[in-house]
């Protein structure tokens, strides 16, 4: 039977903050909600002239940034056939719409990708694009083709006033070296960021500025550091964060060779020199060094002097160094996974919030989103669980905290069709929400917990044969996991004590579940 390649489906769009949303959170109030998108998007059909359409946007956190009392979102329409992209101003007390634009809306197969936004110094919006010239083929890449641009537009009123574009004929911009033979991938998930004035990128060999002239964009290199042999390695995706005073960059190595990975963080100071790395591979079995890298990484932070917090596709992990930079700990927490989940430091409590979406079944009306809080010691707990009608569970995409403790969250939710099949037929809706921080029942210390938020105490930590349960509230069972985050004990009954006896020493992580199977609690366990 000959193969029928079903093709992708252009729908109406309808993008106006006045759409009602009908969305119901059972468990905890939202401020408002922004719905973007009502869109049919997912699935292979043929629209009714028969032509290969693809319509749906997207979005991650380097398409969002929150100034004074307003944020501005950046939503990629079309991703593969290159139909081009919008931004909005959004009032963050109201949720709001204040103006939007919609530039460049392509119907010849060109391609643009915002990577990075920032408002300059001249109080305009720029908005760092990548323009492909290539048509996507499914299931090949078209990264070899196309130019950087930057995009101007006017902060109060949402229009166009400029944009420049690369000239990759001009011999004296080393653009397509700097986009293409060097990285591989076009700038994005952090690897770009605005300081100073100046707008920097941050890949395996270096930081470098991007400047603007009259004739198009320069770029300098600031600093090579970080000396590869580039016949023998060649390298994933890199973030760059700006903190306290200095830079942070992450690289992450492939050697083609032997296939064995690296993983590294630099920290330069303001001259982009370098003062320390920490070699986050170092003391990683293989396999766990694969999963870390097998998907870009989602962002990292300093979460401490000498400490790395990062996410990627595959889960969260924590890396503690010592004064020397050496890797003294680490934790993979397993359950949080790349589809419904974000992660973010706390700006002014305890370690960091996780959020994710859990679908509860293929055909469900509802979904859960959870909200996880971090000790920055290992230990987690679950202090909100939410029921959403009207929805089925796709991915969280930013999560932040604003300065009064309000929680910003974009997610990506799928509303099912009747007669969808597996969720792969439904109508995606991208919504902004804003939750208060006093019903998610943050917590801000270890000595005042909510008493309707679980809690778990287990002692003593370190322990060499039995484990001791105390405020174990909620618990029905148990699962230990390794810090590489491989099951190591399962279907542990709840007790007041748990015999670890038949544990080898080493570090561990104490998962708690209720009797549905919902997690509750991470906790650090040190086996001695």
């Amino acid at each position: 039977m000959k193969l029928k390649i079903l093709l992708f489906i252009l729908l109406c769009y309808h993008l106006s903050s006045a759409q009602v949303s009908d969305i119901a959170i059972e468990g905890i109030d939202i401020k408002w909600s922004h719905l973007f998108i009502d869109s049919s998007f997912i699935g292979y059909q043929i629209d009714s002239d028969g032509k290969n359409q693809f319509d749906f946007f997207n979005t991650n956190d380097d398409h969002i940034l929150i100034r004074n009392n307003d944020i501005y979102v950046v939503l990629v329409n079309g991703i593969h056939a290159g139909m081009g992209a919008m931004v909005e101003r959004i009032n963050l007390s109201t949720g709001d719409k204040i103006w939007q634009a919609v530039y460049d809306k392509r119907t010849t197969g060109e391609y643009e990708f915002p990577s990075y936004m920032y408002i300059n110094e001249e109080n305009q919006l720029e908005i760092i694009n990548f323009r492909s010239n290539g048509i996507y083929q499914f299931g090949e890449s078209f990264w070899n083709q196309g130019k950087p641009s930057i995009r101007f537009f006017d902060i109060e009123t949402g229009e166009q006033a400029n944009e420049i574009i690369a000239d990759q004929d001009d011999e004296s911009i080393p653009l397509l070296h700097f986009f293409f033979e060097r990285t591989k991938l076009v700038p994005r998930n952090n690897s770009l960021m605005y300081y100073n004035n100046g707008t920097y990128f941050a890949d395996s060999i270096g930081i470098y500025g991007l400047e603007l002239e009259k004739n198009g964009l320069r770029i300098d290199t600031l600093h090579q550091s970080f000396q590869w042999d580039t016949s023998k390695f060649t390298h994933y995706n890199e973030s760059i964060f700006r903190h306290d005073d200095k830079f942070s960059v992450l690289t992450q190595f492939i050697n083609i060779d032997n296939l064995t990975q690296e993983v590294k963080v630099h920290e330069l100071n303001n001259n982009f020199e370098p003062i320390n790395t920490h070699n986050i591979s170092a003391g990683i079995d293989y396999e766990q060094l694969l999963d870390m890298t097998k998907f870009d990484y989602k962002g990292f932070e300093l979460i401490g002097k000498h400490d790395v917090f990062t996410s990627n596709s595959l889960g969260i992990s924590v890396y503690y160094f010592d004064s020397n930079a050496e890797l003294v700990e680490s934790y993979r927490f397993p359950q949080f996974t790349f589809y419904g989940f974000k992660s973010y430091k706390f700006k002014d409590q305890l370690g960091s919030l996780f959020a994710r979406t859990i679908a509860i079944g293929d055909d469900s009306p509802y979904c859960l989103l959870q909200f996880f809080q971090s000790d920055g010691q290992g230990n987690v707990s679950l202090i909100s669980e939410n029921k959403i009608e009207n929805r089925h569970a796709v991915a969280i995409r930013y999560l932040e905290q604003l300065e009064n403790g309000d929680l910003i969250v974009l997610a990506h939710f799928l509303k099912l069709q009747e007669g969808s099949a597996n969720g792969i037929f439904g109508t995606r809706f991208l919504e902004l929400l804003r939750f208060s921080s006093d019903q998610i029942n943050l917590i801000s210390n270890t000595d005042n917990v909510n008493t309707s938020t679980p809690y778990l105490k287990i002692y003593p930590n370190p322990a060499s044969h039995t484990l001791n349960i105390a405020e174990g509230r909620g618990i029905d069972h148990f699962e230990i996991y390794d810090i590489q985050g491989r099951l190591i004990k399962n279907n542990i009954s709840f007790a007041p004590q748990i015999d670890i006896s038949d544990l080898g020493s080493g570090l561990f992580q104490l998962m708690s579940y209720d009797d549905t199977g919902r997690l509750l609690y991470i906790s650090r366990l040190v086996k001695e």
